[in-house]
């Protein structure tokens, strides 16, 4: 079973990476963005990782019911560049 990573600011730069460098090493990444929808959808459209808007700082919008099972045993890539086991 692969592992889920949920990468934040996964539409552009460094987190759009992170999360098609994950996807290359058989993770399964689910990705959120701030407010840029049109750079989400053409990001989810090339690389096929899903994209969330979600309010990071907000623990309750990052957990909605449709994500809830994804995440047991998950790992997750921050924006800053680091990676956390």
């Amino acid at each position: 079973m692969a592992r889920t990573a949920l990468v934040t600011g996964g539409s552009e730069g460094i987190g759009a990476a992170i999360g098609e460098t994950l996807t290359a090493a058989g993770h399964r990444v689910v990705a959120t963005y701030a407010g840029n929808d049109a750079a989400a959808e053409a990001s989810s459209a090339r690389t096929a990782i899903p994209m969330r808007k979600w309010d990071v700082a907000d623990i309750d919008a990052c957990l909605p019911a449709d994500m809830a099972g994804h995440l047991t045993g998950a790992r997750l890539s921050e924006n800053g560049g680091r990676y956390m086991a």
